[in-house]
């Protein structure tokens, strides 16, 4: 079993993600913001990758999933909960989402449990936590910056050329490609 926890909306309260099981949308998530610089109880974890285990928690009187080896944090676990005010660091689970809030927590984390009991079976489970890559309409907004960014400075002289190379660049980087101004 592969977890991947994709965080997409950040806030000054939360971060919302997706949380897929074996590349399959599963449930959307809720984190605290996510910030560079830890505080604790209302940070984040980093990225990366965890090892995920079950033990008992005494927090919740039963046993519940844990993160391991998360860098400089304890007792990271998944639960349910509704907002960021629910958790300390931990990854709650829900099947709606809206603006810092997500619902349907404990359906969601009920029917999580024994799809990672079932995998725990099968071998170690790891969750892999990131950021929405940058593509289709989020990378032409980039292109679109940038354009904009060149009309609004050409009276300063700008070297062009070097735009239109970061512009060739990222194009490489994320393999676009427009005609006439569209995305294809």
């Amino acid at each position: 079993m592969k977890l991947d926890l994709i965080r997409k909306e950040f806030t000054t309260t939360s971060t919302i993600g997706d949380l897929l099981i074996d590349g399959k949308f599963y449930c959307h998530t809720l984190e605290d913001m996510y910030r560079e610089k830890k505080i604790k109880g209302v940070t984040a974890i980093p990225y990366g990758v965890y090892e995920v285990i079950i033990n008992y928690s005494n927090r919740f009187k039963k046993p519940m999933p844990l993160l391991l080896n998360v860098p400089n944090f304890e007792g990271i676990r998944i639960h349910n909960g509704n907002t960021a005010e629910h958790t300390e660091g931990c990854l709650l689970l829900g099947f709606t989402k809206s603006k810092d809030f997500i619902g349907n927590s404990k359906s969601a984390f009920n029917q999580f449990m024994p799809q990672l009991q079932a995998g725990l079976k099968q071998g170690k489970v790891f969750i892999t936590i990131s950021r929405e890559p940058i593509i289709g309409a989020r990378r032409w907004a980039i292109f679109g910056s940038l354009w904009s960014f060149q009309e609004r400075n050409r009276q300063e002289d700008l070297d062009f050329s070097y735009l239109l190379f970061y512009q060739m660049w990222l194009c490489g980087m994320f393999g676009c490609s427009f005609q006439c101004g569209q995305e294809q």
